[in-house]
């Protein structure tokens, strides 16, 4: 297996941290308890807690996954928070057309993640994950509307890849691997088992082989007719296969940040680095000749030239989805291309059920 870090070098690591605690120089540590914020002191020179608590407010707005509570604290101990309510929902899906840049609603709510296209361009697999359950996959017919649900454990369910063929989809459901029909018929069955915590990321186009990896950052590929699993690489988040199988387009974690790099393949001697800078969730075009990766808010586009024994030979990257304006897309969220690959599938965040912001004045007590 290919340590990355020893190819590739140079780089910062910049990694988001969900928010469960807060420092307050006063002597405090804030932090979540279920949906209710409270202060602890804590000694930071000796890094020692102390006995005394104090609770500062409830029904604090929790983000679902990672759990996290949405609040900050400044300085002086003023704590500003959302305030909860079960009926948000934080996300919908929305097409993006490539040409105009115009918006067009799908009609599909909740706390999304993870959107597959079907290789016909007729279904969508995707995350929908709640507090109860962490995630679920969901099917959802693009032509009629419906949606079946494909999993309902407490564990988290999510990152779904289509068979070939557009009957079956491989995802992980923590902490294996799993098989089942879109149609939702004859349940799922567990395709490789472990104790370490799995993750999907992509299967090759004759459908033979699919890439997973795990939570230490390791890349495999199975061979779903052996059940024999392969190390290709190492601190790696997620990898995409093109069209023609040569090159991985793999998100890299541990060279300082996040990068996108192209690695060939089998063999993994070669890597090419996409991503000027950081860069997060490649996806290769369904043409082969593009890869699309989310940066710093906004998606980028870097075209590619895959010849035979030699390295890629890379474009000018261009944006395609602008990071503000009156759209929020959620990029970490996933995102995906129709076959036609006209279109993008993003996630959107739901401005109008943001929550209402409160803000608490002393709050936490100063100490003399």
């Amino acid at each position: 297996m290919i340590a990355p870090a020893e190819l590739i070098a140079g780089c910062r690591r910049t990694h988001f941290i969900p928010r469960t605690a807060v420092y307050v120089e006063s002597g405090w540590l804030v932090h979540r308890r279920g949906d209710a914020l409270y202060a602890r002191e804590f000694d930071a020179q000796k890094r020692v807690l102390g006995e005394e608590t104090l609770r500062l407010a409830k029904d604090v707005r929790v983000s679902n996954w990672p759990a996290h509570a949405l609040f900050g604290a400044s300085r002086d101990g003023r704590i500003v928070y959302y305030q909860n309510d079960a009926s948000l929902v934080e996300s919908e899906f929305v097409w993006f057309d490539l040409a105009s840049g115009d918006t067009e609603r799908l009609g599909v709510e909740g706390n999304l993640y993870n959107p597959r296209i079907s290789r016909d361009g007729k279904k969508l697999a995707f995350d929908r994950t709640s507090l109860r359950t962490s995630g679920d996959v969901w099917v959802r017919d693009l032509l009629r509307g419906s949606e079946v649900r494909l999993t309902e454990a407490v564990s988290d369910d999510s990152y779904p890849v289509w068979t070939p063929d557009d009957e079956g989809l491989y995802f992980y459901m923590t902490p294996d691997l799993y098989y089942a029909k879109a149609s939702g018929e004859g349940g799922v069955e567990r395709i490789l088992e472990s104790a370490e915590s799995k993750y999907t990321s992509d299967l090759s186009m004759d459908g033979r082989t699919l890439f997973w990896s795990t939570a230490k950052g390791d890349l495999f590929a199975l061979d779903l007719e052996t059940h024999e699993s392969t190390p290709i690489l190492e601190e790696v988040e997620y990898a995409y296969i093109p069209p023609d199988g040569a090159w991985l387009a793999v998100w890299l974690l541990a060279t300082g940040e996040n990068i996108v790099v192209l690695q060939s393949y089998p063999g993994g001697e070669h890597f090419t680095r996409i991503s000027a800078g950081s860069g997060t969730r490649p996806r290769w075009a369904p043409s082969g000749k593009e890869i699309r990766f989310a940066s710093e808010g906004e998606l980028v586009a870097v075209p590619v030239e895959l010849q035979p024994g030699v390295a890629p030979i890379l474009g000018e990257p261009r944006v395609v989805v602008p990071r503000g304006g009156p759209n929020h897309y959620i990029l970490g969220n996933g995102f995906d291309i129709t076959p036609d690959g006209k279109r993008l599938l993003l996630v959107r965040l739901l401005v109008s059920n943001a929550g209402s912001l409160s803000v608490l004045e002393n709050a936490i007590p100063k100490r003399p």
